[in-house]
């Protein structure tokens, strides 16, 4: 296989793990999913980030996502060298790709990368093992400033669930959304129409039936709730792991 071709990809460092330990080669037969992040076709305005303009996600993707002819591109190099193209998304500029290391290593390349272990972040003194990657990748010549991100073939956990720990006399006190409105004096009425609020999950996930009880308890309808599946995570509800990334 050549590979020699392969660039480097800008901004693409990584480190390794402080506490992590080796655990052996990662095998080029191993299947491996990656998501290819693209650049967007327009920056997007300050005034559509902080206020006041808003947009729908079929114009952020028409406007501000990936470009079409990217996303053609990139799909079909991936192809060619036997990756099977499992998502493109132009609204999160994602194309989900997926091969062994061996196919992965003819259009993305690691300085290094080598199976870990390393402390768990959801359970004190366990031990997880997983993919990690040091140095900088390096990419298709034709990728060059289209594809600006890759993640997946580091695995490592990327975020430590924080539970807060109450003293069995400290009064315990809880906000309902109709509670916080009235805390922020939010205008009469206010329901939220026309408004989307982004919740990150670190870990598990939100069954659906509990969302209908707990607004049906509020006395409000139930809002449309997308869920969005970021790198390796998934909603999983009851699963105590945290999400990985690359």
């Amino acid at each position: 296989m050549d590979n020699t071709r392969l660039i480097p990809l800008r901004g693409s460092e990584r480190s390794a793990h402080a506490d992590a330990r080796s655990a052996g080669a990662v095998s080029d037969s191993e299947r491996i999913d990656v998501t290819l992040v693209l650049r967007r076709r327009n920056e997007i305005p300050d005034a559509l980030v902080e206020g006041p303009e808003t947009t729908t996600r079929e114009e952020l993707a028409a406007r501000y996502g990936a470009d079409p002819a990217d996303i053609d591109m990139v799909k079909r190099s991936a192809e060619q060298h036997g990756l099977t193209v499992t998502e493109a998304d132009p609204a999160s500029r994602r194309v989900k790709v997926s091969g062994t290391l061996g196919q992965l290593r003819s259009v993305v390349e690691a300085d290094s990368l080598t199976k870990v272990t390393t402390p768990d972040p959801a359970h004190e003194g366990h031990v997880l093992e997983h993919r990690q990657r040091t140095g900088d990748l390096r990419i298709l010549p034709e990728w060059d400033g289209v594809v600006t991100g890759v993640t997946g073939l580091d695995n490592r956990p990327q975020a430590r669930p924080h539970i807060q720990r109450i003293e069995a006399h400290a009064a315990h006190t809880s906000y309902s959304p109709v509670d916080l409105g009235k805390v922020y004096r939010f205008p009469q009425a206010t329901d939220g129409s026309g408004h989307t609020i982004g919740v990150v999950e670190l870990g598990g996930g939100i069954p659906e039936g509990d969302l209908d009880a707990y607004f049906a308890e509020l006395g409000i309808p139930t809002p449309t709730v997308d869920v969005v599946e970021v790198g390796a995570g998934s909603n999983t509800p009851g699963a105590a792991s945290a999400p990985t990334g690359r």
